[in-house]
């Protein structure tokens, strides 16, 4: 097809022809990238009306012009059923009605589609999805003596990736399944101390990478998910034994934060009493923040 893989029709979605993990995609639209940017181009029009450029417009109304794009094509083509019946998102599709049930441990991923803001944890599509692929339905669901999680087509048979335990950490309200999956991750650091980017599911000391920074600063985001000082402790002693030159941690107690100011935290703050804020007000805060200082806005 000089070049465009296999046959697919036009939906409105993005073309890939790699995954995540770098490895070739089975059919051209791949749906977790579609959702991501979809909600990326959410944040391209917050950000474009909060410049006020002379282009702002212009920039937005394309950016909306190409999320409904891509949405439409979601709703359009991103469903098939499960063994049960189930409507559930398909990993890839190639608009010509075939469709692979599957997903990938990197980011994004069908798994994480909450975690990045696509829908809420609670969808019913999404539940189904997620009880898909955190099973044998999965070819690439790997269930073994020390632990079970998704693996990928990238690393070795039946190793299974921290960073996707995180993200299954993040993407539920269950705190007995985020403390399962806690306590699964550093009983499987292979004795290291650190995660890895994959790991056998038969035997924690057989890893891929010694080092994967991103995989030790999701279960750094998992364990700070906790509401409890303990695993607001263990996070900020995880992330100084990596080495991490700052770290800044958030409480909602005073005394909380001189506890981890104690141990080390170089910062502590409490948004919600220092603020005053509302959820939103926070949020343009933030925004506006993160503008003046990658486009040196006049304060």
């Amino acid at each position: 097809n000089d070049g465009f893989g296999p046959d697919f029709a036009v939906t409105g979605m993005t073309w890939s022809a790699f995954r995540p993990s770098d490895d070739c995609c089975q059919y051209s639209y791949l749906i977790p990238s579609n959702m991501f940017a979809a909600v990326v181009l959410g944040y391209v029009q917050e950000i474009f009306a909060e410049l006020d450029l002379a282009d702002s417009e212009s920039v937005i109304t394309d950016a909306k012009r190409l999320q409904s794009e891509i949405q439409e094509g979601i709703e359009n083509y991103a469903y098939t059923t499960n063994s049960k019946g189930e409507k559930i998102y398909a990993f890839e599709v190639d608009g010509l009605g075939n469709a692979s049930i599957m997903d990938d441990p990197n980011v994004p991923s069908l798994l994480a589609a909450p975690y990045l803001g696509y829908c809420d944890i609670e969808d019913e599509v999404y539940q189904a999805t997620r009880r898909t692929i955190l099973s044998p339905e999965n070819p690439y669901f790997y269930q073994g003596e020390y632990a079970s999680g998704l693996g990928s087509s990238h690393t070795f048979y039946r190793y299974i990736w921290p960073i996707a335990l995180s993200i299954q950490g993040l993407t539920t309200r269950d705190k007995a399944e985020k403390k399962f999956l806690l306590d699964q991750l550093v009983a499987c650091d292979g004795g290291t101390g650190v995660m890895h980017e994959s790991f056998h599911v038969d035997d924690p000391t057989l890893y891929s990478r010694e080092w994967f920074s991103w995989a030790n600063m999701m279960f750094c985001e998992l364990v700070a998910t906790g509401e409890n000082l303990e695993s607001s402790v263990l996070a900020v002693m995880h992330c100084k034994s990596l080495g991490v030159p700052t770290v800044i941690a958030k409480v909602k107690s005073h005394t909380a934060k001189k506890v981890l100011e104690k141990i080390g935290a170089d910062a502590v703050i409490s948004p919600e009493f220092e603020m005053g804020q509302s959820r939103q007000e926070r949020h343009l805060t933030f925004l506006k923040f993160r503008l003046h200082f990658l486009f040196q806005l006049p304060s």
